[in-house]
């Protein structure tokens, strides 16, 4: 985990010196500084040896050895229809294997493209919260990178998610809309974050009518998680969905896949949030919708109790979690207050880290290997 650890801290600086920039108004130092703090941690997914993320070996080097050998776009659509696999995921690994068929080459691109969108989402909803974006930055490192390089394409859709919020907060529909496209071109399951466009509509307005109908929405998607497990079959009976998505009911049979560590840490969160729900809500506008979305998560992470594999649903909300738990540093008076409380709250976010990825060896990124065609170059 120290090398995930330090890989971390360095983007973290890189990433608090483009705020500096930004705040000066130096936007060219801005970017510069920007593009190393996503290439750092990018190249560390590249260079990694496959099977570091249990993902690699079930559909990440298998789609890029396909698209190596597709002759053509028709061939590649062949394995698209076959396969089940999103397009625009695989027209990326297509793309990327017309110039190289390096499995390196494929693992950073696709991560470059999750660290973009996570880091510019930090960005944007950090200026609407008014909080620091490095410091959101570096929370999500700590508690999404490592899943990333497991769970790619679902990764992929969830940085996007965060990247939309702001439009749903400017009710910009055209680029949000746009955005979930594109994020349904990498995992179909980013659908289930389409609803929360309307319910900020609602929640927004504050009618007995709209608090009702939002509730109603949130209940309707919590009983989409009760029933879970019947609706993807009926589903992929349906046609609606590749036989694939089976695998987030039956895998690994009847046991469920709530994991200790994640659900105390989900629990520890959603008290925290609720106690400061309403310094929140005077802190920003935006916060109201963020706690729904808290609350959700959790809601969507009992899921697990359900359907092995299904509480997987409830990454899209919590991919929110960077943007709303360096607002709880702020509710402290002194500069020295906020300080200690900000190197706390990364300490035991590590120490989450370290409980999850490397004692439990959840998503299987532990131990980190470099790939052999790497060493050689090395050596």
């Amino acid at each position: 985990m120290i090398i995930y650890i330090m890989v971390f801290i360095v983007s973290f600086i890189f990433a608090y010196l483009a705020e500096r920039q930004l705040d000066k108004g130096k936007k060219i130092g801005f970017y510069i500084l920007s593009f190393m703090s996503i290439v750092i941690p990018s190249f560390l997914a590249g260079i990694r040896a496959s099977g570091v993320g249990t993902d690699t070996k079930v559909y990440i080097d298998w789609t890029f050895s396909r698209s190596v050998y597709a002759n053509s776009l028709s061939d590649m659509i062949e394995f698209i229809n076959v396969s089940g696999i999103e397009t625009l995921y695989c027209f990326v690994n297509f793309v990327v294997s017309r110039f190289s068929n390096n499995l390196s080459v494929i693992y950073f691109i696709l991560e470059f493209i999750f660290l973009f969108f996570s880091y510019f989402g930090c960005v944007k909803m950090a200026k609407k919260l008014d909080i620091s974006f490095s410091y959101c930055y570096l929370v999500l490192l700590l508690l999404f990178f490592n899943k990333s390089l497991n769970m790619c394409r679902q990764s992929l859709a969830m940085s996007i998610c965060l990247f939309s919020i702001p439009y749903i907060l400017s009710r910009d529909w055209k680029k949000f809309f746009l955005l979930m496209l594109i994020g349904f071109g990498f995992h179909k399951s980013i659908i289930l974050f389409v609803p929360l466009y309307f319910i900020y509509n609602i929640t927004n307005n504050d009618s007995r009518m709209n608090k009702s109908l939002a509730i109603m929405i949130l209940s309707l998607l919590v009983i989409s998680a009760v029933f879970f497990k019947n609706i993807v079959i009926g589903l992929v009976g349906l046609g609606f969905l590749s036989s694939k998505y089976l695998n987030y009911v039956y895998l690994f049979g009847s046991t469920n896949n709530i994991k200790f560590i994640e659900l105390f840490t989900e629990i520890l969160i959603l008290f925290i949030t609720i106690i400061f729900q309403r310094r929140l809500i005077l802190k920003s506008k935006y916060n109201k919708f963020l706690i729904y979305i808290v609350l959700l998560s959790f809601a969507t992470f009992l899921f697990g109790f359900n359907a092995s594999y299904s509480q997987r649903i409830s990454y899209y909300y919590s991919f929110v979690l960077p943007c709303i738990i360096p607002q709880f540093i702020e509710f402290f008076k002194t500069k020295r207050e906020r300080f200690f409380v900000s190197v706390l709250v990364i300490l035991i976010l590590s120490f989450y880290s370290y409980m999850y990825y490397d004692k439990y060896r959840f998503d299987q990124t532990i131990p980190y290997t470099i790939d052999t065609s790497i060493k050689k170059i090395i050596n």
